[in-house]
């Protein structure tokens, strides 16, 4: 596996684990300013699972 999947990797599982706590802790608490951050926290997500599937065809350059 390359080093740049790799970290395109981690990327996801942490933007995956904020996304998911800042949602538990936004519907716990009422608080719409942490929902509203755990919405913010999904675009990232979806962003790094675009560069991990668009970015793994390319060569490295490296």
């Amino acid at each position: 596996m390359k080093s740049h999947t790799n970290i395109t990797l981690l990327s996801i599982i942490s933007n995956l684990t904020m996304f998911i706590l800042k949602l538990i802790v936004g519907f716990l608490t009422g608080s719409v300013a942490i929902i509203s951050e755990a919405i913010h926290t999904s675009m990232d997500l979806f962003a790094s699972i675009l560069t991990f599937f668009f970015d793994s065809n390319r060569p490295s350059t490296c």
